[in-house]
């Protein structure tokens, strides 16, 4: 017989599941999925419990944030793909564009004078 999941292993869960669907919607291209995917993953890290009770099955916890901690690092890696991608892509049509990994423009100033945001 199976127990359900304790609160804590139930949102880390829900975390994990998230960051399922925000990799699918980067492996897909699909940016309202991609919108979609980041406000079920706020929803998700906001009911994470601050504490976890002495209770809880330990075993199956970590066995719930190893795989959290791996779709995360999923996330990371197609993420960083899809952004050297892009860059590409927009440097061969020759409008560098973009955001850096810090959330900030980062910008080229070429030697005509424009500036250009750089991915």
């Amino acid at each position: 017989m199976s127990r359900t999941a304790s609160p804590a292993c139930s949102a880390v869960q829900g975390v994990r599941q998230a960051l399922e669907l925000v990799l699918h919607a980067l492996v897909s291209a699909d940016v309202a999925a991609l919108e979609a995917s980041q406000a079920g993953l706020a929803r998700a890290v906001g009911i994470l419990p601050s504490r976890i009770a002495a209770e809880e099955d330990g075993a199956r916890l970590m066995a719930e944030v190893e795989a959290a901690r791996l779709a995360l690092e999923r996330c990371r890696r197609v993420g960083g793909t899809v952004a050297e991608m892009i860059g590409a892509a927009l440097g061969a049509a020759g409008a560098l564009g973009g955001y850096g990994p810090s959330g900030r423009a980062r910008f080229d100033v070429e030697q005509r004078g424009s500036v250009h945001a750089r991915a």
